[in-house]
């Protein structure tokens, strides 16, 4: 079984626990130790930083009141279409994903046509997509909900923080490695709030 495998398996079973264990004091205490321990390592390991792994980058088309702060830095909102542009070449070593409506899918399709993209996330609501045969199509995940689209990028997040910190643990950058797991299970925990 790949640590990809294990990742998930590890998260459906914490997802569970976190359903079943839904206090308020409970979910504030474990945020509270989760930001106070990545703080600290992030500012003990700040001067690491210069490492050779593939960050991620979710960039959201124009739903700016989607709640996304609990994925901190992992996220760029983009206004418009030439700001999404400018974004993904600002990024363009790192792994982007993208989300965006079905309604904006049609001003995309240049730039998707143009970019390489991990991932493409459209939320669904209700006009008709007619680019099932482009290239970029099988990275692509339709959503019908705020909700799915939510879980979607908290657990794409938590695969990205995962692997990584699985890199970094590779290079032997153990701190780095550690914000990065850090990271992975505070998109995982988030990710309950979505179920």
């Amino acid at each position: 079984m790949s640590e990809n495998q294990d990742m998930i398996e590890m998260a459906d079973k914490y997802i569970g626990f976190c359903n079943n264990n839904q206090t308020e004091a409970a979910n504030d205490m474990r945020t509270d130790m989760l930001n106070n321990i990545r703080d600290h390592m992030y500012n003990t390991q700040q001067s690491e930083m210069a490492s050779n792994s593939k960050s991620a980058k979710i960039l959201i088309l124009n739903q700016p009141h989607l709640p996304t702060k609990e994925l901190e830095n992992l996220v760029d909102h983009c206004l418009n279409i030439g700001e999404l542009r400018k974004t993904l070449e600002k990024y363009n070593s790192f792994s982007r994903i993208i989300a965006c409506t079905s309604a904006q899918l049609t001003e995309l399709v240049p730039i998707l046509s143009r970019t390489q993209i991990d991932a493409l996330y459209i939320l669904n609501i209700g006009d008709e997509m007619k680019c099932l045969g482009e290239p970029w199509w099988n990275r692509t995940t339709v959503v019908y909900t705020e909700r799915q689209l939510m879980r979607h990028l908290c657990m794409k997040s938590m695969l990205c923080c995962y692997n990584e910190g699985l890199e970094h643990r590779k290079q032997g950058d153990f701190g780095l490695a550690n914000i990065s797991f850090l990271d992975s299970i505070r998109a995982l925990d988030y990710s309950a709030k979505f179920m």
